[in-house]
This record gives C-alpha cells, sequence and structure tokens, in this order.
C-alpha cells in the first residue's frame, strides 16, 4: 500500500506501476487506461498522465516530485499533497508495484 509522503518520509521509496492486462490510449491531454479482463477505464487528466508516463520505470517519490515542480508552478507542498492524492487513487485501483 502506498503511504503518505512528506518531506520528513523517505523520500527514496521507488514507485512504479503495473502494465499486464492494461491498454492505454492518449485522447488530447488525457490518458485513458483500460483493464482488458473487465472493460472498466480510468482517464488521467494532463498531470496523472505525465506522473502515469513517469513512473513507467521504477522511481523514487523524491525524483517523481522534482520531475514534476520542473513542469508546472506549484509549490512543493500542493504538489506532495496532490501526487500524494493521486498515487493513492492508483494504488486503491490496484494499479501500482
Amino acid at each position: 500500500m502506498i503511504q503518505k509522503m512528506n518531506e520528513t518520509d523517505s523520500s527514496f521509496r521507488v514507485i512504479s506501476r503495473k502494465t499486464e492486462n492494461l491498454f492505454e490510449t492518449e485522447l488530447n491531454d488525457e490518458l485513458i487506461l483500460m483493464r482488458a479482463q473487465t472493460g472498466e477505464y480510468i482517464t488521467l487528466n494532463k498531470v496523472a498522465k505525465i506522473i502515469w508516463k513517469k513512473i513507467e520505470q521504477p522511481t523514487t517519490f523524491e525524483e517523481l516530485i522534482n520531475h514534476l515542480l520542473s513542469q508546472f508552478n506549484v509549490s512543493k507542498e500542493i504538489c506532495i499533497s496532490e501526487t500524494n492524492q493521486l498515487l493513492e487513487k492508483l494504488n486503491n485501483e490496484g494499479l501500482l508495484n
């Protein structure tokens, strides 16, 4: 399970995504994920799509946050908070290793 991260937590925790039985396609700025077995789908917005692409290869939480901060004008605290929320959702959907 993904634990919420903050600056005092281990920034070296590795995050990676599952790809088996999952199809994806891009639609404008969004990414649509579909489970092959159930046909269920999940739509990722622009930021979530960037996170999904970044965690294709195992990535530390710190690397992920730094990557996002280099692309968006957002405070580190908000970036950490919102990234945690997304990772928790992806984990609850069974999409993270």
